[in-house]
């Protein structure tokens, strides 16, 4: 899902700088352009920070799930599966956005940059911030998945490629 999820950012990212390429006569577009025109390595390191921590917050819920024999599906391993994934997956993909821009590319294209420090506390910040709305959001992650459960959403597929 991450995968398909970044070939459509993608998609979008080249559709908009094809859109902010066009000539237009008349009217000044220059903000739509300087926003949709897409810096190449923007999209890069939003995409690869986002494949990457999104496979890290997957690996990293299931191994936490193991933790949880007497019972993998409970509340408590749901709640700290979810909030421990996502602190730490969050973390990951806003520190290699802001590195990868700040650190790698906008010392090359706009002669500026910022400490790996600051990369470092944006990240956790950011982590944090990602990991209250987590906390506000999960509980009907949680009772949607309990829904889905009861009523067999999904079993055709865990009974096909799930290995239990």
């Amino acid at each position: 899902l991450n995968i398909l999820s970044a070939l459509g950012n993608l998609f979008a990212v080249i559709f908009l700088a094809i859109v902010a390429a066009i000539p237009t006569p008349g009217a000044d577009y220059t903000a739509f352009n300087s926003t949709f025109g897409c810096v190449w390595f923007i999209a890069l390191c939003s995409t690869l920070a986002f494949v990457i921590s999104g496979v890290v917050n997957s690996l990293l819920n299931a191994a936490i799930g193991k933790i949880f024999k007497k019972n993998p599906d409970g509340k408590l391993a749901f709640f700290t599966r979810a909030y421990i994934s996502t602190f730490i997956g969050q973390v990951i993909d806003n520190f290699l956005f802001i590195a990868g821009v700040y650190c790698v590319f906008a010392p090359i294209y706009w002669n500026m940059s910022l400490p790996v420090l600051t990369c470092v506390g944006t990240a956790v910040v950011g982590g944090l911030f990602e990991l209250v709305v987590e906390i506000i959001f999960s509980p009907i992650g949680y009772i949607s998945s309990r829904r889905w459960t009861e009523e067999g959403v999904g079993q055709e597929y865990v009974d096909k490629y799930v290995a239990r």
